[in-house]
């Protein structure tokens, strides 16, 4: 190939154009930089953009023949390392430098600014708002025990069977919220710190333990994730520091999967349409005294002030392919394995990886929700034995004779483990 003069260098022109920021649910959006080449010379140039490694960035290579007098944009996916993103915890500014190539000649550098979000952070509302999707997980931790109790209080409520829309009218759909709004209240949260969503926020769903606290927009996320499951259509009204969760009460959704026009919203509300229906998350905390029906007057009352900027149907955000993002420690955390290099080798799902290679990654869950790092007594038999040594003897054995006594837990005394149980034999026993 021809070497260009730098006349004809001066003629190209290169400009990547990248996210503001960059999560982890980036890595299952497949998020792309792109990068727009001209050629104002009077021939055709082969071009070639090839990216540097960083601590954010995996390497690539891409080329393209641009036309002369001509335009064209090249795409490239994959270049964020999940490995990084899954792992890091802080907010940080990082550069993107990338070359332009004519062959092997250097023709000119870029480089460009991106923040690089910690795990389990939604970029705000000067982001992507459809991204607040991925952190509505209905597959979440107890999202189900929420369920079971909203199924309950339907039946209270005369309701037998619920299956989403299925054979269902509007008000038992509504009755159906209502009775998801009651569970979620009754699991006792309470209310700690605020959120401003102009800035990147913590999407990760809140704490189930013995202290249940966080805050409304996480709490909403989580209770969008129960309509979800429920087989509803959810809704998320957001401003920077209200937050409002909504359903649809028939099978619809928004031709937009964000907007931020409220009048429709309240036209849907409305006496005469009810499509919608929409409560305050704040009412979801247990010291709220609202009952449903008033966090809806609430909801309403802000709605028609203009408070909510941005609102989010997460049923058209699916289709779109904002899925939810796996959490920590769930099946699926870790989409892509990365070789020493830096560079992808594996982009097999990891819900086609080997159950070990699950299992192992599984152990990634550093919080109290991973029973082989915070494992609680109250499921267990307490084992006391004074000679570690003959108790695993015993453990290890093809039988194991449990007989009663008048301790509490079980124990190793005269070669025989006690327990205050009844008198036991097992072929093999399994003890914790």
């Amino acid at each position: 190939m021809t070497e260009l003069t730098e006349k004809e260098k001066s003629k190209i022109t290169f400009q990547p154009v990248i996210p503001r920021y960059a999560g982890y649910c980036d890595c299952f959006l497949n998020t792309k930089i792109e990068f727009r080449l001209e050629n104002a010379n009077e021939k055709n140039v082969l071009l070639k953009v090839k990216g540097e490694k960083s601590e954010l960035f995996l390497p690539f290579e891409r080329e393209a023949e641009v036309g002369f007098e001509g335009a064209a944009l090249l795409s490239a996916d994959g270049i964020f390392s999940p490995r990084f993103l899954a792992e890091n915890d802080s907010i940080g500014n990082f550069t993107f430098h990338a070359d332009l190539y004519c062959g092997d000649e250097k023709i000119t550098s870029k480089e460009a600014e991106i923040t690089a979000l910690p795990f389990d952070f939604w970029e705000g509302l000067f982001g992507v708002p459809e991204k607040v999707a991925c952190f509505v997980r209905p597959r979440a931790f107890q999202t189900a025990r929420v369920l079971k109790e909203a199924k309950r209080r339907l039946i209270k409520w005369g309701v037998k069977d619920f299956n989403g829309y299925e054979n269902a009218d509007k008000n038992t759909v509504k009755k159906a919220v209502a009775a998801i709004f009651t569970a979620v209240k009754e699991m006792g949260f309470t209310k700690s710190g605020e959120f401003d969503l102009t800035y990147p926020s913590l999407a990760s769903p809140p704490s189930v333990t013995s202290a249940r606290k966080t805050d409304a927009f996480r709490l909403a996320l989580f209770t969008a994730a129960c309509l979800e499951r429920a087989g509803l259509h959810a809704v998320l009204a957001l401003s920077k520091n209200k937050v409002g969760v909504g359903a649809w009460l028939f099978d619809s959704c928004f031709l937009e999967s964000s907007f931020d026009d409220f009048k429709t919203v309240e036209r849907y509300l409305s006496e005469g349409v009810n499509h919608l229906v929409f409560f305050h998350a704040d009412d979801l905390f247990t010291e709220s005294g609202a009952a449903f029906s008033n966090s809806e007057e609430r909801f309403l009352r802000e709605l028609k002030a203009g408070v909510y900027d941005c609102f989010v149907d997460i049923a058209r955000c699916r289709t779109a392919g904002f899925l939810p993002c796996p959490a920590r420690g769930e099946a699926g955390f870790g989409l892509y394995e990365e070789s020493e290099e830096g560079a992808p080798k594996d982009r097999t799902p990891r819900a086609k990886q080997s159950k070990e290679k699950l299992w192992e990654r599984g152990l990634l869950d550093f919080s109290s929700r991973n029973p082989l790092l915070d494992f609680k007594e109250k499921n267990a038999l307490k084992v006391f034995a004074p000679d570690a040594d003959i108790l695993r003897k015993y453990l290890a054995g093809e039988g194991l004779k449990l007989t009663g006594g008048g301790k509490e837990g079980i124990w190793l005394e005269n070669g025989v483990l006690r327990t205050p149980l009844s008198p036991l034999e097992t072929e093999s026993a399994a003890v914790r």
